[in-house]
C-alpha cells in the first residue's frame, strides 16, 4: 500500500511523551523514535541504531538528552548523529547517524512530517479545540490500536449511519436512519452533515443532554482533513427549537497508519461539564471505550481480515448513498499520493540531467 509522505501525521497525545522519556512507534511502515529531552524539547529519529540495527527505543535517555543505544552504548543527539563511542579510542565512523524527522507539538498533539519536502507548520490541521484553556470545558484524551487500515476507520467515521445498528441504543437508533445527508468539499477538506429532526434519543446522548428520555432534533457535522484527521460535532435540541439553545459536544479522531493493516487511533472529546461531572466523565469514558474497543474495533478488524491484502477499491464494494463522503475522502488521498509521486519522478529526472 502507498502512503502519503509529505504531510503531518498525528503521532500521539503530547501528554504521552513526558520530559526525559522516549516512545518507539511505527509510522507508515517506518520505525520512529520519539524523544522528549528533560528540558521539554522534542526530537524524532529513525528507531534504528546504524551499528547493528537494534531499536534505539530499547535504550535510554541520558540526563543531557542524548539517546544511548542499549547494545553498545553509542550515544546520539537530536540531529541523529552519534556523538560518543565508548569503545577503544572513541573514534566515530563516518555515516554513524540515523535519519531525523520534523516534529511539532501543537494543539496538545505531537505531529511528525514523514516526507522529504520542507514542512510547513501552518499546514497542520486546526485542532485548537483540544488546547487546554480556561474556558470551562471538559476535555478527555485516549488512544488505542486497531488492526485495520486507517481508511477503513475513516470510512466508519464519515458514515455515522452505522451507529444506528452497531451502536444501537448507545450512540444511535434505527429511527435515525432517515437522516438528511449533505457533503461538501473545500480544497482537500471534506465536510459532511446529518440532520435528524424529532427522533428518539440514544442513551449516551441523553446522559449529556437533558436525561429525560424525550425526543430531540439531532445533527452531526464532520470535518475530515488528509490523511486521517477528523472532528465530529454532535448536536441536540428540543424538537423545533433554535440551534442556538442547543447542546453540542465535539469528538476528535486522529488516525495514523502504522502499516497497511494496523492503525494508531487517538481520540478525544470536548464538552460542557455537567453538575455531577466526575460520575458523568467516568461513564462517558467507559462508554466510549466500550463502543470503540468492543464494537467498532471488532467490526473493523473483521472487515480487514475479509479484505486481506486487497485494497478496498479492488474488492469492488457496492456503495450506498451514505458512502458519499467516504468516496470523496478516498479520491483526495489517491490524488495527493499520485501528485506526490509525479513530483518525485520529476525531481529525480532533473537530478539525473
Amino acid at each position: 500500500m502507498k502512503f502519503l509522505k509529505n504531510t503531518w501525521y498525528p503521532a500521539m497525545w503530547a501528554k504521552d511523551l513526558e520530559p526525559g522519556s522516549m516512545v518507539g512507534r511505527t509510522i507508515i511502515n517506518e520505525p520512529v523514535l520519539f524523544a522528549r529531552k528533560p528540558d521539554g524539547a522534542l526530537a524524532a529519529m529513525s528507531d534504528v541504531c546504524p551499528h547493528r540495527y537494534v531499536p534505539l527505543s530499547l535504550g535510554r535517555m541520558l540526563e543531557d538528552g542524548r539517546v544511548q543505544c542499549v547494545y553498545h552504548g553509542l550515544e546520539f543527539d537530536s540531529s541523529g548523529h552519534c556523538v560518543r563511542n565508548p569503545h577503544g579510542e572513541g573514534k566515530i565512523p563516518t555515516g554513524l547517524c540515523t535519519r531525523t524527522y520534523a516534529v511539532q507539538e501543537k494543539h496538545t498533539i505531537i505531529w511528525i512530517w514523514m516526507g522529504e519536502q520542507t514542512p510547513d507548520v501552518a499546514t497542520i490541521p486546526d485542532f485548537s479545540l483540544m488546547d487546554d484553556a480556561d474556558d470551562g470545558m471538559s476535555r478527555g484524551r485516549d488512544s488505542m490500536v486497531i488492526e485495520a487500515n486507517y481508511l477503513l476507520i475513516a470510512d466508519n467515521l464519515l458514515d455515522l449511519s452505522h451507529a444506528n445498528f452497531l451502536h444501537d441504543g448507545i450512540l444511535g437508533l434505527p429511527e435515525h436512519s432517515s437522516a438528511k445527508i449533505t457533503v461538501d468539499q473545500t480544497g482537500n477538506t471534506v465536510r459532511t452533515g446529518r440532520w435528524m429532526p424529532d427522533v428518539p434519543v440514544a442513551r449516551l446522548h441523553d446522559l449529556l443532554f437533558k436525561r429525560d428520555g424525550k425526543r430531540v432534533d439531532m445533527w452531526n457535522d464532520i470535518r475530515w482533513d488528509a490523511p486521517g484527521c477528523l472532528i465530529l460535532t454532535h448536536g441536540f435540541a428540543t424538537p423545533g427549537c433554535d440551534r442556538a439553545d442547543a447542546f453540542e459536544f465535539r469528538a476528535v479522531h486522529l488516525l495514523t497508519p502504522e502499516t497497511a493493516c494496523r492503525t494508531h487511533y487517538a481520540y478525544g472529546i470536548v464538552r460542557t461539564p455537567t453538575a455531577d461531572e466526575p460520575e458523568v466523565q467516568a461513564e462517558v469514558a467507559e462508554t466510549r471505550r466500550f463502543v470503540f474497543e468492543q464494537q467498532d474495533k471488532v467490526v473493523l478488524e473483521a472487515q480487514q481480515r475479509r479484505l486481506g491484502n486487497r485494497s478496498f477499491s479492488d474488492a469492488k464494494p457496492v456503495l450506498l448513498s451514505v458512502d458519499a463522503a467516504s468516496v470523496r475522502m478516498r479520491r483526495i488521498v489517491d490524488k495527493l499520493i499520485a501528485d506526490e509521486e509525479r513530483l518525485s519522478i520529476t525531481a529525480g529526472e532533473k537530478t539525473a540531467v
